[in-house]
């Protein structure tokens, strides 16, 4: 079961264990500092905030590597990396654990001292936001990257929401252009909830020149953000009445043509998983699990074949199945791209 393989895989991870591993690295990104508990008040919310463990555990256990095999941030982001988009008002807000529970859904927290909070929620939140930082970077190096976190995109320049404290994306984004400042990014946002955080960001910091956003959500559920609507590029509306085919149809009709008239440079792939039948959040869309394994499959086949660097990060998902059923897509995308013999491919360079 995936929960006996968390623990067998979680335990050789935290041992170092290195029995069985591969002998070169592969572009996930993953550090234990990812997942958020403390006494339980964490699953007050919907999210499932551990389900990052236990599907670096399920594609360990089924592909053999260790945690020396994969990407580690190292540590959180910094405040003055976080400034390059962010407001210092606003991280200076996050002082005050009334914000963080706030921007987190989560009202018990604002009674907590604010040691805890910065420690059991935002550190967690610093540690993803490195791994989309890292991410980018290696998706360049390696021709895709997934960090198994991340995707925090209703978190804006100067706000937080829905349990997106940081603006990872344009964080990650940012940096690389310092050093390839001609660097033009696509981002496909997939998750059920309009991305309204990347739109804010785009709006401020940059344009349609260097951004283009792809944004495929639910028109009648939370946020409903009309200045952000204004930084889309190309919308597709997801529905109840959306079945697994029309939903790929639209989207690979979309991507494909957006990828041909814009030529990014780098596609950052925002992959919540929240379009799930069940999900409680969603609104009544009702994606399977196949339709999701078909979908991610899609997105990756429309980068490799473009020849576009492809950076994925999970965003949202409140299923109760949510972490097996990214795990499955994750290990079609593995198999399906043969991903190991690539990042092989590179390491031997």
């Amino acid at each position: 079961s995936l929960v006996n393989t968390t623990v067998q895989i979680t335990t050789s991870l935290s041992m170092g264990n290195k029995a069985g591993s591969l002998d070169f690295q592969i572009p996930l990104v993953y550090n234990e500092a990812y997942n958020v508990r403390f006494m339980g008040i964490e699953k007050l919310h919907s999210f499932d905030s551990c389900k990052y463990e236990k599907i670096v555990a399920a594609l360990g256990a089924e592909f053999g590597f260790s945690k020396e095999n994969i990407f580690d941030p190292g540590r959180p982001v910094t405040r003055a990396e976080l400034l390059d988009v962010h407001s210092a008002a606003y991280l200076d807000s996050l002082e005050d654990p009334s914000k963080v529970a706030a921007v987190c859904e989560l009202p018990p927290l604002a009674w907590l001292p604010r040691f805890i909070v910065q420690s059991r929620i935002l550190t967690p939140n610093k540690f993803q936001v490195r791994g989309t930082m890292l991410a980018g970077q290696l998706a360049l190096k390696y021709g895709w990257a997934i960090n198994i976190g991340g995707g925090m995109h209703h978190a804006s320049w100067d706000q937080g929401g829905g349990w997106c404290i940081f603006s990872d994306i344009f964080l990650s984004f940012r940096a690389l252009k310092e050093t390839r400042p001609a660097l033009k990014m696509m981002i496909v946002d997939l998750d059920v909830h309009q991305g309204n955080g990347l739109g804010r960001d785009k709006l401020k910091l940059h344009s349609d020149d260097d951004v283009f956003l792809l944004d495929a959500f639910n028109p009648n559920i939370y946020p409903g953000d009309e200045m952000a609507m204004l930084a889309i590029n190309r919308c597709v509306h997801v529905t109840p009445s959306s079945t697994d085919e029309s939903y790929i149809s639209d989207i690979t009709t979309a991507i494909r043509q957006s990828i041909t008239s814009f030529r990014p440079d780098i596609i950052y792939y925002n992959a919540g998983t929240d379009i799930l039948e069940g999900d409680p959040l969603n609104g009544g869309v009702r994606i399977t699990a196949e339709g999701i394994r078909r979908r991610d499959e899609a997105v990756f086949d429309l980068a490799f074949t473009h020849k576009v660097p492809i950076a994925m990060v999970l965003s949202g998902g409140y299923a109760k199945n949510n972490a097996s059923v990214v795990a499955a897509s994750l290990s079609n995308l593995v198999t399906r791209f043969s991903l190991l013999d690539r990042a092989k491919a590179v390491a031997a360079v």
